[in-house]
């Protein structure tokens, strides 16, 4: 069981603080590396939807169809 803070030596409050401080950062890595992963495949997205539009637009002006 988890003694409060109030109750730890001064060495056990730094190893706590410590352990807290890593999984925070553990915690915020994570949570960064999953962001910069949704914008990578945001950018993949974005960027094959431009190819297909152009390769789209080549063909319409291709064939002169510009009817939607």
């Amino acid at each position: 069981m988890r003694r409060p803070i109030d109750d730890l030596s001064l060495g056990e409050t730094i190893l706590k603080l410590k352990n807290d401080d890593f999984h925070s950062n553990v915690t915020s890595s994570n949570a960064l590396i999953k962001h910069l992963d949704v914008k990578r495949k945001e950018a993949i997205r974005k960027q094959e939807r431009s190819v297909h539009n152009s390769f789209r637009w080549s063909k319409m002006a291709e064939i002169g169809n510009f009817d939607f």
